[in-house]
């Protein structure tokens, strides 16, 4: 029971760009992901950050800091896995 607070903690403490992209592995309704399924986003990431003329740094960055948060984890390159996939029920 623990384990799957903790990841509700950390989902509730997310935020910008941190918040935006873990919403989007939520909805990839996967364990499994791969970073250019980011990709697809980018016009409605564009809206969301018009000034932000690097947009898939900031998701690269962004993954890291997900892995840095125990949300996520590297299984190869460009490929990552949901932590919170089957620890709990978003």
């Amino acid at each position: 029971m623990y384990y799957r607070n903790n990841f509700k903690n950390k989902f509730i403490n997310l935020n910008g760009w941190n918040k935006i992209i873990f919403d989007k592995i939520i909805d990839f309704d996967s364990e499994i992901f791969k970073a250019r399924q980011f990709n697809e986003f980018i016009p409605e990431f564009r809206e969301i950050y018009p000034n932000n003329h690097t947009i898939k740094a900031s998701i690269r960055g962004t993954l890291q800091e997900l892995m840095e948060l125990g949300l996520i984890t590297r299984v190869s390159r460009g490929v990552y896995k949901n932590l919170a996939y089957s620890n709990w029920d978003i």
